[in-house]
């Protein structure tokens, strides 16, 4: 008996490739037809099918209905009504965003020198000087050999031969990861569609159309669909059906001559109208420095390739394919959103200088990086990260944890046909271990269930899923497995510190029979005379409210707890935070979830146990304080915030943490407990010392007045004073376009108040060659006090500072103390007594 399914579309980027790839994947698995039919537009879908999904150009709030009809009709309806409840809500992560346009905002050096501008949008933040490389947009054009059909037969087997070579290339080339594999999982299904297949062979069949017509043909009816989308994101998915389309022909016929771009020999900034991601993966990346592309979109897949290997990108710079020229010098500024053509010497020194300032910047967070995370009073806490690959851990220890706080074992048992072997699982865990160098690494057991399921296990289909049969509770079921794995921990435990947590624990008789498991592996180990520790810890995850009230009976039967902040806020606002109605209910700053995490961490202590935090919360740079108040042994995070993390809590003592955390305890709102750590963070940088060595500059080789103060605010923005350093530029040349800030004896004291300063400072520069610093001066300037005092303070702070200044510059002593400093330190101890 058909069945209809009434449903409204959820997600706010419309019915995309991701959504409707999943979808299909489960409509393909009935032999019912599934029909899908947005009742806003009329637009009717082939289930199976994922570009006709995603030509239907369903939005977010579309009612819909899937029409379901067969054999088996009514599991089918089953299993699509739940992915509809509990899984098309999750299909669109938020993407990322692009870095928020400033047209129009070139810092003044650049204005001053008249170069050649063209404007943008920042998609992948950088900069990046070399050549420009004009890559040709790849245009679907039908080869000679294609102009007549040879025959139905003959093109059919043309068709199916470029399918199969183009099919085979996605799932036997060169081995990917990240969102490269991503983005050629997605291409596959394009290629291995069934509507779209059909389509290619009706266009033979039927219309008497050679391949290169029926590809052509084809592709053009999709891309003419995505491109009269409303969301933007459904438009820039025309460009993957094009370079589908263009690879099958190229399979067909072979590629033309001018598809064959040369391979890069140097250093490059390629410039083009658009370029599809088979494109961008062809590019030596070595040399691929930057990206300035006419017509790409913020989401398009080359973009998200491009940001997720950290190539500075600009969108929207279509002047650049225009006037360009190969070989051309360019500067591309994905951090303002331009591209400057044939920089002046001037422009070139103004972005080595930028280029500088970003190797402080990094420089100042690889010191943290390098250290043990320690509070401003010397208080220990572990910064460590998540890691689901042998990969991703040996980024992390690049990028400074301290140990791994959770490895997602999961992983090795996901897309696959069936579940790994013990010795498949022991070389992953033992790789692990061998680059974590006797650093401690907590494995996680199978965490399969909920979001995360698992064909070849078979598990039934709940109408909770998160809520039902995940994790530990599904243990028993899978004893053979899960032998397997737990003999594979204990057997790379002999290798260094490894951990094991197990997660989904609510009970002590959970926990309880998980050790009575261990320890019969550990026998069977043992009698077999297998190498391993037998003091292995064993650890518990925290993400059931349960446990936070049985802290003392857990106690004694583990070694350490871990909270899992995502799904531990999840159960205890009860609140689904994939679900779009409720989302907004979801913060893990929600005071009384915060008296929750107190009350476990306290229970933990109390009871002598170590505790940490490996979700989402952990990695909330501004949440520092409250995991030094709540007195957490260990932060797990992903890796690349962990020099940030450690910066921030350098910046609290132990003792501030634990009053910042009573304040917000005491909060109504979440946003209440963000407007307090936002508080806490900006006093915090405003207890910088007004003057430090690392904003004094000596034998500047700078001599011009433009220069000079760039130099001084760079100089702020790398210690972190200031994250807008144009603003602060433009600040000080509105007060000197007032006045000169020349004040004789040889001194030049420019000054401004800004809300771009986040910490006032002076700062001090003295130049290798005395410069005049305005034109009819008499005397050149040998020294530059810049001084720039955040809005906050009071109105007349920076005039008190400038008149103890000046009285003291009028002593030949003082100023010759400063002139002959032979260290930055002596400078500070100059300027320092001068502000007695």
């Amino acid at each position: 008996m058909p069945r209809d399914l009434q449903f409204v579309f959820p997600l706010k980027n419309g019915f995309h490739a991701r959504p409707a790839s999943a979808f299909q994947e489960l409509a393909n698995r009935y032999a019912s037809t599934v029909t899908v039919v947005n009742e806003m537009s009329d637009a009717t879908a082939n289930g199976k099918s994922t570009p006709a999904l995603v030509s239907t150009m369903t939005k977010e709030g579309d009612r819909c209905v899937v029409r379901i009809e067969g054999t088996d009709a009514e599991r089918a309806a089953d299993a699509i009504q739940m992915f509809l409840d509990e899984t098309l809500p999750h299909c669109d992560d938020d993407m990322p965003a692009p870095v928020a346009p400033v047209c129009g905002r070139v810092p003044r050096l650049l204005r001053d020198t008249a170069a050649a501008v063209m404007h943008g949008i920042p998609v992948s933040a950088g900069i990046a000087c070399a050549p420009a490389h004009l890559v040709h947009a790849r245009t679907l054009t039908l080869p000679p050999a294609a102009a007549k059909s040879t025959g139905p037969r003959k093109e059919r087997e043309r068709l199916h031969h470029a399918l199969e070579v183009l099919e085979s290339s996605y799932r036997s080339g060169p081995a990917r990861r990240g969102t490269e594999a991503e983005v050629a999982k997605a291409h596959l299904s394009i290629v291995t569609d069934v509507e779209f297949r059909t389509e290619l062979e009706t266009s033979i069949a039927d219309h008497g159309m050679s391949t290169g017509q029926a590809v052509i043909r084809t592709a053009g009816r999709y891309v003419a669909l995505l491109g009269s989308a409303d969301s933007e994101y459904l438009r820039e998915r025309a460009v993957d059906i094009r370079d589908v389309a263009a690879q099958i022909m190229d399979a067909a016929y072979g590629a033309p001559e001018e598809s064959h771009d040369a391979p890069l020999k140097k250093d490059v900034v390629v410039v083009a109208d658009d370029l599809t991601p088979s494109q961008f993966m062809g590019l030596d990346k070595r040399r691929l420095k930057g990206l300035a592309l006419a017509h790409a979109g913020a989401t398009s897949h080359t973009v998200i390739l491009a940001r997720s290997l950290g190539i500075p990108c600009v969108i929207g710079v279509p002047d650049a394919v225009l006037h360009l020229t190969p070989g051309d010098m360019v500067v591309l500024d994905a951090v303002r959103g331009i591209v400057v053509s044939a920089p002046s010497e001037p422009v070139l020194a103004f972005y080595r200088a930028e280029q500088r300032t970003q190797e402080r910047i990094a420089q100042r967070l690889t010191v943290h990086a390098g250290r043990d995370a320690r509070t401003a009073d010397g208080t220990r806490i572990e910064v460590a990260a998540n890691a689901a690959s042998v990969e991703e851990v040996e980024k992390a220890f690049r990028d400074g944890a301290e140990g791994i706080g959770l490895f997602r074992t999961e992983m090795l048992f996901m897309d696959r046909s069936a579940p790994p072997t013990e010795d498949e699982q022991f070389a992953v865990y033992a790789a692990t271990m061998r680059a974590a160098k006797g650093r401690p690494v907590i494995f996680r057991t199978l965490d399969i269930g909920g979001d995360k399921g698992v064909e070849y296990l078979g598990l039934p289909e709940e109408e909770n899923p998160f809520l039902g049969y995940r994790a530990v509770r599904l243990y028993p079921a899978f004893q053979e497995m899960i032998d397997a794995q737990l003999r594979a921990l204990l057997r790379a435990s002999a290798l260094g510190k490894a951990k094991i947590m197990i997660p989904m624990i609510a009970s002590v008789t959970e926990v309880r029979a998980m050790r009575v498991w261990i320890d019969r592996i550990k026998e069977e180990l043992g009698a077999a005379k297998v190498a391993f520790n037998p003091s292995t810890e064993i650890g518990i995850m925290v993400e059931i409210p349960s446990v936070a009230f049985v802290m003392d009976q857990l106690a004694p039967l583990v070694d350490f707890f871990s909270i899992g902040s995502n799904d531990l806020t999840q159960y205890f606002l009860a609140v689904d935070r994939g679900n779009p109605k409720v989302r907004g209910l979801y913060s893990s700053f929600t005071p009384s979830f915060l008296r929750l995490l107190k009350m476990i961490t306290d229970g933990a202590h109390r009871h002598g146990r170590w505790v940490g935090m490996c979700g989402e919360l952990g990695g909330k740079i501004p949440a520092a304080p409250l995991f030094l108040g709540l007195g957490l042994d260990e932060i797990s995070l992903a890796s690349p915030g962990i020099p940030a993390m450690k910066e921030r809590i350098s910046q609290f003592t132990a003792a501030d943490g634990g009053a910042i955390l009573t304040q917000t305890l005491a909060c109504e709102t979440p946003e209440d407990v963000e407007a307090m750590l936002a508080a806490a963070a900006g006093s915090r940088l405003a207890g910088k010392p007004l003057i430090d060595g690392n904003i004094i500059v000596l034998e500047s080789e700078n001599s011009d007045k433009a220069l000079v103060i760039r130099e001084l605010v760079n100089a702020l923005h790398a210690d972190g004073r200031t994250a807008d350093p144009d603003e602060v530029e433009e600040a000080v040349w509105r007060r000197e376009e007032t006045f000169s800030t020349g004040i004789g004896f040889g001194v030049a004291i420019p000054h401004c108040k800004s809300a771009a300063v986040m910490s006032s400072s002076i700062a001090f520069l003295r130049p290798a060659k005395p410069f005049l610093w305005v034109e009819g001066d008499e005397d050149p300037v040998n020294m530059v006090i810049l001084l720039t005092i955040n809005d906050a303070a009071p109105g007349d702070e920076h005039l008190r500072i400038i008149a103890k200044l000046s009285r003291k510059l009028m002593h030949d002593e003082f100023r010759e103390k400063l002139i002959g400093a032979p260290s930055p330190s002596d400078v500070v101890a100059a300027l320092s007594e001068a502000m007695q």
